[in-house]
Formats: C-alpha cells, structure tokens, sequence
C-alpha cells in the first residue's frame, strides 16, 4: 500500500521481523524490486540482512550512532564484529 502512493522515501521498520524464512525470502526480493528513485530507510536487526541489502549502514548501539558507511566501511570496522557480528 505504502508503494502506491508513488512516496520519495520508504520507512520500514523491521520488515523481516517474525517472519518464516519463506515469508522472508519473499519480502527481501520484493525490497529488492523497488525503484532506486526511492530512498529506503530501514530498522533492521539482521545484519545479514541489512548488510545485503543496504548502501550505506548507521550501527547504533545503546542510542548512539557508532559507525556509518558503506557496506565495506562498516563490515571491515572491528566494533561492528565485537558489537553485531559476535568475533
């Protein structure tokens, strides 16, 4: 619905969560149909998920903005692996 009203920017606040992985695989290639004209800003608490499909990344942990890049920036950051990533 939130697409057809032709919006400038999508806010999607965790998508993916409670879904099954079949749900999920569905949502993730339909996020992946939308149009590039269209900003998407999304919470989402699955990095996999999150560093797939996003082109620049904002990690917050406990309020407050740590990091914000690129895919690349913010996978080769250690405090996204110590934080997120669990190594």
């Amino acid at each position: 619905m939130a697409l057809a009203q032709n919006p400038r920017v999508l806010l999607l606040d965790e998508p993916l969560a409670g879904l099954s992985s079949e749900e999920r695989e569905t949502i993730t290639a339909l996020l992946g149909t939308i149009n590039k004209d269209i900003t998407i800003l999304m919470i989402e608490h699955d990095m996999e998920i999150a560093l797939a499909f996003a082109d620049r990344i904002t990690l917050l942990h406990d309020g407050a903005v740590i990091l914000a890049g690129t895919r690349r920036e913010v996978v080769d950051d250690p405090r996204t692996r110590e934080i997120y990533l669990g190594h």
